[in-house]
């Protein structure tokens, strides 16, 4: 595949997650609307805010994408602290979705550990946050233009994703399991764009970087449908929510 037709797929890529991250974050305002529950409610508008950070980010991707953005810009540097309070809020997410989901297991059990393992990511998201807003802010145009998940984040999805997808079986709330399942399974693909980006995908399988983009762009496509199952999971069965 040619350079410029690999850029093209990427930027029409990046436009089409854009929408449905939208349509994702948009739906989740709807749907905590007519929620009674609080719970279901909290875990729609976490839902939006997650969909709203992607549209953020796609919209970039397609700019970057276009144009050439330089190091040590204005905008490099908005993307860097994009990039590195995304890893944060992204952390924060996973770490209270599989709270809800041990919380809703009748024996509380602690999936993959989680409970020991949240204050080693927790103490290696926030001190890589640190150092790479003093020493690596403006360099990060290039990595964001595939994925906004930088390297412990993408750790953080893996292992949270498994975990709350396990703990998901184990609720007893039918609603909620699904909707557990659904973002287990958004987390593992979104970790499966930052593998993209590791040595050898870049250097070896794909070294077309344009490529390798276009390819995690599609993944997020996937991983865009799992989040809106997720969301429309919290729904009554009888409105079409569950399934």
């Amino acid at each position: 595949m040619s350079d410029s037709i690999s850029l093209l797929l990427g930027i029409i890529l990046a436009l089409i997650d854009a929408v449905i991250f939208l349509y994702t974050s948009y739906l989740s305002f709807e749907i905590r609307n007519v929620l009674a529950v609080r719970l279901y409610r909290r875990r729609a508008l976490w839902v939006a805010g997650v969909g709203a950070y992607f549209v953020v980010f796609f919209i970039f991707a397609a700019v970057a994408n276009t144009f050439s953005i330089p190091d040590e810009t204005p905008l490099s540097v908005i993307t860097g602290i994009f990039a590195y309070a995304g890893g944060v809020a992204f952390f924060v997410w996973i770490d209270t979705t599989i709270d809800v989901s041990r919380r809703s297991d009748p024996l509380r059990r602690d999936s993959l550990h989680w409970s020991q393992l949240r204050w080693f990511f927790g103490f290696l998201i926030f001190v890589g946050t640190f150092f790479g807003i003093i020493f690596n802010l403006t360099t990060l145009v290039e990595f964001v233009r595939a994925t906004p998940l930088y390297g412990p984040v993408g750790l953080v999805l893996l292992v949270g994703g498994i975990a709350t997808y396990r703990s998901a079986t184990r609720s007893a709330d039918i609603g909620l399991r699904t909707h557990l399942r659904w973002f287990g399974l958004f987390a593992i693909l979104a970790w499966a764009t930052t593998a993209l980006e590791s040595g050898i995908f870049a250097n070896v399988l794909v070294p077309d970087q344009t490529a390798l983009d276009a390819l995690s762009y599609a993944i997020f496509l996937i991983g865009g449908y799992a989040l809106y199952r997720s969301v429309r999971s919290l729904l009554p069965a009888s409105t079409g929510g569950s399934s």
